[in-house]
């Protein structure tokens, strides 16, 4: 019995060291994602006004031509491809999340 119980013991420690770093590498990843995906709006948006095209944001034509997926968020974007907004709710971020728009990425707030 007293064997059960240091295995459990051990078991319980482990998880305490363990599961918080995996969070942490949880809101990294949707990090990275959310980063990957404004590059992804920057190229599709260059190469549509490259071809000669002309739109809104929010232009039907635009998203199956040129982007794999529909994007997560809603990106306000210049002919050159440069994001001049996007929504600061965290949308699949963590809260505390905000788009830096003169480094064009997502970025953890500080206080």
């Amino acid at each position: 019995m007293i064997e059960l119980l240091i295995v459990v013991a051990i078991i319980a420690i482990v998880a305490a060291v363990v599961i918080p770093n995996v969070s942490g590498f949880l809101r990294t990843g949707r990090l990275s994602a959310a980063n990957g995906e404004v590059a992804t709006v920057k190229t599709a948006s260059a190469a549509y006004y490259a071809g000669g095209g002309n739109f809104t944001a929010t232009s039907a034509a635009f998203y199956p031509q040129y982007l794999d997926k529909m994007p997560k968020s809603t990106y306000t974007f210049e002919e050159v491809g440069r994001v001049t907004e996007a929504p600061n709710d965290g949308w699949t971020l963590d809260p505390g999340f905000t788009f830096d728009v003169d480094e064009q990425q997502w970025k953890k707030q500080t206080p």
